[in-house]
């Protein structure tokens, strides 16, 4: 599965800065749904905001580390 990455750091980003909790839970489905099935996380069934930040700030590392290791293949 293709996705674009930099539109999913905007989402993450988006995510993380979100104050209102419902939107935030919506937002963080978004954003597994758009993930591929290897990276998607299994969401309990009581999700909090600490959850969703420690999950988003994982995946907002591991797409970094990806661009960077991408950007090093292509030079």
């Amino acid at each position: 599965m293709i996705y674009d990455t930099g539109g999913l750091k905007q989402l993450i980003k988006k995510c993380i800065y979100e104050n209102n909790t419902d939107k935030k839970i919506k937002l963080f489905v978004k954003i597994n749904t758009l993930l591929p099935k290897e990276q998607r996380t299994r969401m309990p069934l009581f999700i909090t905001n600490d959850y969703i930040n420690k999950v988003l700030y994982k995946l907002e590392d591991t797409h970094s580390r990806q661009q960077i290791s991408e950007n090093i293949i292509k030079k």
